[in-house]
């Protein structure tokens, strides 16, 4: 075993070579040859890892540490598929289908083996394997078991899962979410006598563990927006050509949710629905592992795990695979703010990574490009401004980049992509005070009534939610103060005044000049107290920080905006400039009072509090079922979770009900049933469109070619949804008197069923 790790270990660079070209050989035979097995895995691996492999060898980037060139490895990779169907896309209709298999297997076999003589041919040396792959595990007095514990947790996260799928029977799934707690504190606790290897790989597994329980949890789609993302890729996938007109909406001209899905599944012959809750699920985990990666420049190891785990216990978080345009929008866009503040990539490769990222989120999803912009230019534009002010010299730094970026988003979004530039001014226009409609108005209020309130205490009316709002707030309370910490500690450093010696004919060298003469007084003092939390902290990355927090004021401020986007959406995108001013406000809170040596304490404390009320284990030890994972009467779960039962009625109609002027009848959640189940021909494409699904709210005067359809929900658990959890109506279906008007049934499975009047 070990003389086969060695000369593993000494793979030579040309031997590396072609084994890189050998696997994309063997990749191409099982995919043709459709082998069972090798073809669902091997496809999958070897084009989301090995063109970002490529790229990173070819910029000579091979020396960085592994970890992130493993994520640059990811991320590179999408963006290339991405772009690259995209381009396959537009030789429609000279090519019928132009993400068939034959045309994907082709480009990418151009692409991989382009890359690798062009790579090879500037960077021979690097493709030696220990380059590589030039990770490291430290063994000399450091435990190894707590790494390797964290393997446990997706092993878990699948047994319980499938338990609580076929049972209801939580309790393995109760124990996973137990120890990751436990598992986090005895982390923290070994922090000096473990590898650095252990935190980046137990980050993965916990995140991976997360991403499975939501995917796993029903056979289907379970969510509410990924229904429609789905419904999109369906449509795509069937024609093997993305349409950007067949539908007028802004979730069709997400590359992430119908390109890339589609290329996937006809690689590896995976079913979309399991490419969206289980492929996806592993990409996806890398998402905290780039936030630790941020905060590890800019805080150390030792306290940047606190700022992944901030991320990863967020309740968003753990379901965004009900958002998988947002999933692969935050992957391009921390990458691009990890690209963005690397100074060891160099100038040049920062900007084409940047760029490159920047551009994949534009194609992934509208709402985090333009959050995404609207921190990242004014960062670009900082060096402008320092030279313009300080220097008095006028350079147009990073404005290549940012006409790259203007350019692009222009023919992007007027030209291609147009429903999302008309839905962005439609939102700017309705927040700016012109609501015109009394829906538009009254879900402004929802959210404002629900949301807005709840932050500041208010409308609670249980002890569990009580405790949610105390941790979450003291959650941003502690961001703030760290924030805060870090603006003082800026300010400090400014006012050195050794700091500005070289500009002495600049205005702001007389102010401190001038201010230095107060150094004894006690507000001077106060301020220079805090120099210490500017460490490692750049002055673009504080902008980043309160350019987030603007923006966060702004979604409570302006209401429309938070119901448009969603205020925990936009917190969630934030974090990767606030988790680590949430590490620092730890640190100034023990400061505060006078033990600074428990700051690691009062975080543990803090990330601990959160997952408890993220995963609903609150409610859950209240008696109160919330959770959509472990709680089977709660009404999230009753609300998302799809039976087979849902989706044979479903069938039913869609293959056997009259095509013509068919009309559907159901509760709030029935088009979600509809949608997952609809076989997806031309024809009937407009037979689950959300305008054609009606509600039970009233009985139709005109009812031929007309249809009632009830979910598992509404014959087994007796429960109408007449709006969506948590703001939902529940009404006994035995009670309901409009349900009386449909008097025949013409399906029943024991779970759903079909009745015309």
């Amino acid at each position: 075993m070990l003389s086969l790790i060695s000369k593993i270990k000494n793979i030579g660079s040309k031997d590396f070579f072609t084994l890189i070209l050998l696997l994309l050989f063997i990749t191409d035979i099982v995919t043709i040859l459709n082998v069972p097995g090798f073809r669902e895995i091997l496809p999958a691996i070897y084009f989301t890892i090995v063109p970002g492999l490529l790229i990173i060898i070819l910029m000579n980037l091979n020396e960085m540490d592994f970890v992130k060139k493993f994520v640059f490895w990811i991320g590179l990779s999408l963006s290339l598929i991405i772009l690259l169907g995209l381009v396959l896309n537009s030789l429609y209709p000279l090519i019928s289908q132009p993400l068939s298999l034959l045309p994907l297997l082709a480009s990418f076999n151009l692409l991989i083996v382009s890359l690798a003589f062009i790579a090879y041919s500037r960077n021979q040396k690097e493709f030696e394997i220990q380059r590589v792959f030039n990770f490291s595990v430290e063994k000399k007095d450091k435990y190894i078991s707590p790494m390797l514990f964290a393997l446990v947790f997706p092993f878990l996260t699948f047994f319980g899962t499938y338990l609580m799928n076929i049972t209801n029977n939580n309790s393995i799934l109760m124990l996973m979410l137990f120890l990751i707690p436990i598992y986090f504190i005895v982390l923290i606790g070994l922090r000096d006598k473990i590898s650095n290897s252990t935190y980046p790989f137990a980050i993965l597994m916990i995140s991976l563990s997360f991403f499975l329980m939501h995917g796993l949890t029903s056979n289907y789609i379970i969510g509410r927006d990924n229904h429609w993302e789905f419904f999109c890729f369906q449509y795509t996938m069937l024609n093997l050509h993305w349409d950007a007109s067949i539908f007028s909406n802004t979730l069709n001209n997400c590359l992430s949710i119908n390109i890339l899905p589609t290329i996937y599944s006809v690689l590896t012959s995976i079913k979309g629905v399991y490419v969206y809750k289980v492929v996806f699920g592993f990409i996806g985990s890398i998402i905290p592992l780039i936030v630790y990666l941020i905060s590890k420049k800019l805080l150390g190891n030792k306290y940047a795990v606190f700022a992944a785990f901030l991320v990863m216990f967020q309740m968003n978080f753990m379901e965004l695979l009900s958002l998988i345009r947002q999933e692969f929008a935050l992957i391009f866009l921390f990458l691009a703010i990890l690209t963005l503040f690397d100074t060891d990539l160099g100038k040049i490769n920062r900007k084409i990574l940047f760029t490159f990222f920047m551009i994949s989120v534009i194609l992934s999803h509208y709402s985090t490009a333009f959050v995404g912009l609207g921190m990242t230019v004014p960062i670009l534009l900082i060096p402008f401004f320092k030279h313009l002010f300080l220097e008095k010299k006028f350079k147009l730094i990073n404005f290549d980049v940012l006409a790259v970026l203007g350019f692009f988003s222009y023919i992007w979004y007027f030209v291609i992509a147009k429903a999302q530039a008309h839905t962005a001014t439609k939102v700017i226009a309705k927040s700016s005070g012109s609501v015109a409609n009394e829906t538009a108005k009254a879900a402004v209020n929802k959210t404002f009534e629900n949301t807005i309130p709840s932050v500041y205490g208010m409308g609670i009316d249980s002890i569990p939610k009580l405790i949610s709002v105390i941790v979450n707030d003291a959650i941003f309370l502690t961001i703030g103060i760290g924030l805060i910490a870090t603006i003082l500690g800026f300010i400090a450093v400014f006012l050195e005044f050794d700091t500005l010696e070289k500009y002495k004919k600049n205005i702001l060298f007389k102010f401190v000049k001038q201010f230095n003469k107060y150094k004894d007084n006690r507000l001077f003092k106060f301020v220079k107290g805090f120099k210490k939390y500017k460490v490692n902290i750049p002055l673009e990355f504080v902008l980043g920080a309160i350019l987030s927090t603007a923006l966060l004021a702004l979604f409570i401020l302006i209401p429309y905006f938070s119901n448009a986007y969603g205020a925990s959406r936009i917190f969630l995108t934030c974090l990767v400039f606030l988790a680590p001013m949430f590490v620092i406000g730890g640190n100034v809170i023990a400061n505060i009072i006078k033990k600074p040596k428990i700051d690691i304490f009062v975080l543990v404390i803090l990330i601990v509090a959160l997952f408890t009320v993220s995963i609903h284990f609150n409610y859950y030890l209240s008696g109160i079922p919330s959770s959509p994972y472990f709680d089977e009467n709660s009404n999230a779960r009753i609300e998302t979770y799809v039976y087979d039962q849902d989706i044979l009625g479903a069938k039913f109609l869609s293959l056997y009900g009259d095509q013509g002027l068919i009309k559907v009848h159901g509760d709030e959640v029935t088009g979600f049933r509809l949608m997952a189940a609809n076989n997806f021909t031309i024809e009937n494409r407009t037979f689950i469109h959300w305008n054609n699904s009606l509600g039970l709210t009233k009985v139709p005067t005109y009812r031929y070619h007309q249809y009632l359809y009830l979910s598992y929900h509404n014959t087994q658990q007796n429960i109408i949804f007449e709006l969506t959890a948590p703001t939902f109506i529940t009404n006994s279906t035995h009670n309901n008197t409009l349900i009386k008007e449909w008097e025949s049934r013409i399906y029943d499975n024991g779970g759903s069923r079909v009745l015309i009047p």
